[in-house]
């Protein structure tokens, strides 16, 4: 079922985001 993976994907590279995104000194707005 490639819904689930593209799903599953998508949910976890949105948390990541979220996760290094909170703080405003994070390393990926720094690059």
């Amino acid at each position: 079922m490639p819904d689930d993976s593209i799903t599953c994907a998508s949910r976890r590279v949105g948390t990541s985001r979220i996760v290094e995104s909170p703080l405003p000194h994070s390393p990926y707005p720094r690059r």
